[in-house]
């Protein structure tokens, strides 16, 4: 139930003072001399603090009378005990808890009230592993830090170096290839930002995604996938789910993957060509100059 509120007419109100007491009526023949006296004095104790104030301010003490305050407010959180003893962290797998400690830049014994977490959570998810970080106090005297790691996605090529990304693309370190080798190889300016939506749809073809050693990003257009026998696979710029379909049935039909083929090219659209190995041209070669050669032969003496 809500209680009713009512307003009674203002000639009714009574006036509230300051600590609720209403203020004091003025006593009937009060005399104007001693009201001057009064304003005189109140007028008097006005300028002698302002000139107090002012001094502290000319002279500087305004900044060390701050600074002390705040001294004996640090030594005061000291003695009660809100300072940081105990750093509690979780999550970490490739990041050291040296570097969490370094980055956090504050130790045992530092004023708990002085760790801001907001500030402290940037500075961690500026390491290069950590893609979420939260830091949380719990009085009087605990910090927990929860990490949350990047996981590794691919590999990137670029420039000749090698590089570990996540699958939003962002480079994580520097790598060596062996160490990753299961990781897809991602060759190209403009790949790692691509490269996810690329495997969303290889995720359709699982044999096909098996075979991939790399895929190229050419000209930050399209994709080439390099099969670990060598065939190269030309996508088009748009319409790749299209294009690994029609890969797919050419698989099945004829084992196109496992060929004398070299390269695969879907970027026409509305036809596909097909380039053999140079071992495979020599061969056709070869078999077409001996048919022409037995051609050539005679069949039987004359007469």
């Amino acid at each position: 139930m809500q209680a009713a509120l009512s307003l009674a007419p203002s000639h009714q109100l009574a006036a509230v003072g300051i600590g609720g007491r209403a203020p004091a009526r003025r006593q009937p023949g009060a005399s104007a001399p001693n009201r001057a006296l009064a304003a005189a004095r109140m007028a008097a104790g006005l300028f002698i603090g302002a000139t107090i104030i002012y001094g502290v301010a000319v002279g500087g003490y305004a900044g060390r009378l701050a600074g002390n305050i705040q001294d004996q407010a640090r030594a005061a959180m000291v003695h009660a005990g809100f300072t940081v003893q105990q750093l509690a962290i979780e999550g970490l797998n490739q990041t050291s808890r040296e570097d969490i400690v370094k980055t956090l830049g504050f130790g045992e014994g530092t004023p708990i009230f002085n760790v801001d977490s907001i500030t402290s959570k940037q500075r961690l998810e500026k390491l290069s592993w950590v893609r979420e970080a939260k830091v949380m106090r719990f009085l009087p005297s605990t910090v927990h830090v929860v990490v949350e790691e990047r996981i590794p996605f691919a590999v990137w090529q670029i420039d000749g170096k090698m590089r570990l990304i996540d699958v939003a693309g962002r480079v994580i370190t520097p790598v060596a290839r062996e160490d990753y080798p299961n990781l897809p190889l991602v060759v190209g300016k403009g790949g790692p930002t691509k490269v996810r939506e690329l495997f969303a749809l290889l995720n359709a073809h699982a044999e096909l995604k098996s075979r991939v050693l790399a895929v190229v990003r050419v000209a930050e257009r399209r994709w080439t996938l390099k099969l670990q026998n060598g065939v190269e696979i030309k996508l088009p710029e748009e319409r790749i789910a299209s294009a690994l379909d029609r890969l797919a049935e050419l698989e099945q039909a004829r084992g196109v993957l496992s060929a004398d083929i070299k390269s695969i090219d879907f970027r026409l659209g509305d036809r596909i060509s097909m380039r053999l190995t140079d071992e495979a041209v020599a061969r056709r070669e070869n078999a077409r100059k001996e048919a022409a050669r037995q051609t050539a032969q005679p069949t039987g003496r004359g007469t």
